[in-house]
């Protein structure tokens, strides 16, 4: 065998070696990115419930709450009153109208049974978990009165502290890279930052 037969080969099999950690680490950063999406699509589905337990909680209590324990048994065996609204309409002499509103209670129904009738199966006592948190960490649950004008409104947020996704961070300009949350502790909002 001649030396550029040798030096051929060596050079291949470095050639293939290189290719080989090459493809890896792009296939490892394409599914790392696969990765966090998933968990992503995870966090804001549990916050998207947990939005949705806060506004029950809200409706029934006239506040809403910053403790997991209290939402959590709300949602086990909480109660919404079914409420009909009915307006009548009246006119007047002089052309004005007279309306009349009145609030009929037809009942009641549990929390599970109205607001997550499409999830029954799901365990509630895990929603305060974090998806692919490193160490079970739950959100933080935020829930108080901020002045707007002259009134006092009732706000909450929810927020993943610990996010899996790296470019996610508190401090960042860019408001869709900052952690996911919904609600706000500053104004009565229910939208969440990936929206």
């Amino acid at each position: 065998m001649n030396l550029t037969k040798l030096f051929s080969i060596v050079f291949f099999v470095i050639a293939a070696a290189l290719a080989y950690f090459l493809y890896d680490s792009v296939n490892s950063d394409i599914e790392n990115k696969k990765r966090i999406a998933k968990i992503e699509k995870d966090v804001i589905r549990k916050l998207e419930l947990i939005r949705d337990a806060e506004v029950a909680f809200q409706a029934t209590n006239g506040k809403y709450t910053a403790d997991w324990d209290t939402l959590i048994s709300f949602i086990d065996t909480g109660k919404i009153f079914n409420v009909v609204k009915k307006e009548q309409i009246e006119m007047l002499e002089y052309g004005a109208e007279k309306v009349t509103v009145t609030f009929d209670t037809l009942g009641w129904t549990y929390v599970k049974d109205s607001v997550f009738k499409a999830i029954p199966e799901y365990n509630f006592s895990k929603l305060p978990y974090i998806p692919g948190s490193s160490s079970n960490k739950k959100f933080e649950l935020y829930a108080s009165k901020v002045k707007k004008g002259n009134i006092m409104v009732d706000v909450f947020e929810a927020k993943d502290i610990d996010p899996v996704n790296p470019r996610r961070d508190e401090t960042s300009e860019i408001f869709n890279q900052k952690p996911l949350r919904v609600g706000s502790k500053v104004d009565a909002s229910l939208s969440g930052n990936w929206e």
